[in-house]
């Protein structure tokens, strides 16, 4: 098999277990819909938005956003903190793999939004408002492509003192 077979081979596998993960009965699988949304049985149903999540987030940050700590940074019950801050807010969207994500402005706003109200549960500002298409486009122009660790460093720093953030965002992980 040529390498290039075989990388597509195995992303297929990967996205077939991703998907086989996802229609495991589970009580902790209810949650990954939208608000609102119909589910059948124990499948959760799954639109437009958290399918966009699964295919360009959730293979690092985790389905239900949580992923292997020291990798990349968990979502679930953290990353609502970065709405705290224009700063921080602006830092999300600049992000490389946000800013440069294959989706529409307004698709992306969606998944950023998605994974801050429902991923980032009780971690969410409760006066933090939803991300807009016109935002978004606004600052993803402006995407970091240098000095990532540092920014991080800082804004995760201003989150903890001017927001009361939980320390476990602080907490050094490599390539961040």
């Amino acid at each position: 098999m040529s390498g290039g077979a075989r990388f597509n081979a195995l992303t297929l596998c990967a996205a077939l277990g991703l998907v086989a993960s996802l229609l495991q009965p589970s009580s902790a699988g209810a949650d990954i819909g939208a608000p609102g949304a119909a589910a059948v049985g124990d499948i959760p149903a799954i639109n437009h938005t958290i399918s966009d999540y699964l295919e360009g987030c959730g293979g690092c940050h985790g389905i239900q956003g949580t992923s292997a700590l020291g990798l990349v940074p968990q979502l679930r019950d953290r990353v609502g903190w970065f709405l705290c801050t224009p700063v921080g807010r602006d830092y999300i969207v600049q992000l490389p793999d946000v800013a440069f994500a294959g989706m529409s402005d307004r698709e992306l706003a969606d998944v950023l939004n998605f994974m801050m109200f429902q991923l980032g549960g009780a971690s969410v500002p409760k006066t933090a408002q939803p991300y807009t298409a016109a935002e978004v486009g606004r600052l993803r122009v402006n995407a970091m492509r240098t000095g990532l660790r540092a920014r991080r460093r800082a804004v995760v720093q201003g989150l903890v003192k001017s927001c009361g953030a939980a320390s476990e965002i602080a907490k050094p992980e490599p390539g961040y």
